[in-house]
């Protein structure tokens, strides 16, 4: 397990490994596991002093949590290490497990790195941010992206291998399934 996240974040998770771990001074700020692949995924783990975040996309930290997220993506598109930016989609998906269902608030967006040397390479920058146990779970995710859906997949395999390393807390992202 890593600090008080109460999840383990193994060394190796498909084409990603664990490149570092901090945990912040701050208590509230929680800590931050960041792995290298094909991308840089940073996976944050915190409350901001919030002693009760419902599980899901309802509570207001979780809201609050994805609108900084993007607001910090929204100055990174507009420096001059970025251009041709853009909000590729944004949605609410939802997993279905067992009759119950875990909720993510995601944006994907697709961008153009200038390099210091004037080079363009496409990139993709992902959030995902949801409540459990209590805390906000945030993954930030940027890779080459010559086409979005790639980055889609690498993104999809690191959650997976995620969850599986957590066989015990993977309940704790789901919630009872509302009926239609």
């Amino acid at each position: 397990m890593e600090g008080a996240t109460g999840f383990v974040f193994p060394a190796r998770i498909a084409k990603f490994h664990r490149a570092a771990v901090k945990e912040f001074p701050d208590k509230r700020l929680g800590v931050s596991i960041r792995y290298e692949g094909p991308g840089n995924a940073e996976v944050f783990v915190y409350d901001l002093g919030f002693p009760n975040i419902a599980t899901g996309i309802a509570s207001e930290a979780v809201k609050e949590a994805f609108a900084n997220s993007e607001a910090s993506i929204q100055r990174l598109l507009t420096s001059k290490r970025a251009s041709d930016g853009k909000k590729f989609v944004e949605s609410a998906p939802v997993v279905e497990m067992d009759g119950r269902e875990a909720k993510l608030l995601a944006a994907l967006y697709t961008w153009t790195l200038i390099g210091s040397d004037g080079r363009r390479d496409p990139m993709a920058t992902c959030i995902l941010v949801t409540g459990v146990k209590n805390k906000i779970v945030k993954l930030l995710y940027t890779a080459p992206a010559p086409e979005p859906g790639s980055t889609q997949r690498d993104l999809k395999e690191l959650v997976l291998g995620f969850l599986e390393a957590n066989p015990k807390e993977r309940g704790s992202f789901l919630v009872e399934k509302k009926a239609p």
